[in-house]
């Protein structure tokens, strides 16, 4: 397989991105319901790009990702793999990004989204004061 430019891999992935915010999960537009309005004022971006890591030519669509502090939240499906995820993660954290993962099951189940939102604000919290 002949190796891509960056260009053509920003390209691909900014049309990911694209197609995430038009066709968003329930779950993504939940938590992006409460994430996005959060009393905070905290600014999540959803989707959000990494390219370019450690000057490599590969990138990252994560879902939702807090600039200011590197927190990154992804919301798992049926269709998540521990093995390339845990390199995702990997990868994220060499270049200072913490990432939280969320289950779409648990983002459903009956009270937990406010232990879930409890989880990312200490995650940001604790960032914003290190």
């Amino acid at each position: 397989m002949p190796k891509r430019s960056l260009s053509e891999i920003e390209a691909f992935l900014h049309a990911q991105a694209d197609r995430m915010r038009a066709n968003p999960t329930n779950e993504e537009a939940l938590l992006r319901k409460h994430l996005l309005v959060y009393p905070t004022g905290w600014s999540f971006q959803y989707p959000m790009i990494l390219l370019g890591v450690r000057g490599k030519v590969h990138g990252v669509v994560f879902d939702f990702l807090h600039l200011p502090t590197k927190v990154a939240v992804e919301l798992d499906g049926r269709q998540h793999k521990a093995g390339p995820d845990g390199r995702r993660d990997r990868a994220a954290a060499h270049n200072g990004i913490l990432t939280l993962r969320f289950s779409n099951q648990r983002i459903r189940k009956k009270g937990e989204l406010p232990k879930i939102l409890e989880e990312i604000q200490t995650a940001v919290r604790g960032r914003l004061e290190s």
